[in-house]
């Protein structure tokens, strides 16, 4: 419509869509290096010495075992199970996610590179997004390096 008008040529907007397609790629490139950053300089080092801690707690419940009782001392241990399987799901979508960019970075077609992207690295972003999200409900807030969700709907 836009080449029937007369508004663009059909080169013109080829240009547009390859440098959409690059916006894309790039916004992406970025998003998941950040993320991965955070995770690694902010998320992973508050998530790991709240486990120490709990581990710290688990370890005293098991010299004192006869004064407390089975629920408290499985509850404990429940809980560290949780964090180290998200540090874990954490760590290793992290490393996932930094492969999958490199792996888009040997596709020289635009389109190709750009559903790539749009096919694993999404994906893989949303998936590792959420182990931080259930760490975020996990950690105390004096331990938790960022804004939690629940600061930011209530900042004033």
């Amino acid at each position: 419509m836009l080449i029937n008008q007369g508004v663009f040529t059909e080169r013109e907007i080829h240009s547009r869509y390859n440098t959409k397609l690059e916006q894309y790629i790039t916004s992406l490139e970025i998003e998941a290096g950040t993320f991965c950053d955070l995770v690694k300089t902010r998320i992973l080092p508050a998530a790991i010495g709240y486990q120490q801690q709990l581990l710290g707690v688990v370890k005293e419940m098991n010299e004192v075992k006869d004064i407390i009782s089975e629920t408290g001392q499985s509850f404990e241990k429940e809980m560290l199970q949780q964090v180290a399987s998200r540090i874990g799901e954490l760590h290793s979508g992290c490393k996932a996610i930094r492969e999958a960019v490199e792996k888009a970075e040997d596709i020289d077609d635009l389109p190709k590179k750009a559903k790539y992207f749009a096919d694993n690295v999404v994906d893989l972003l949303a998936d590792v997004r959420q182990a931080a999200d259930d760490l975020e409900g996990m950690v105390p807030d004096d331990l938790w390096p960022l804004p939690k969700y629940s600061e930011m709907l209530f900042v004033m």
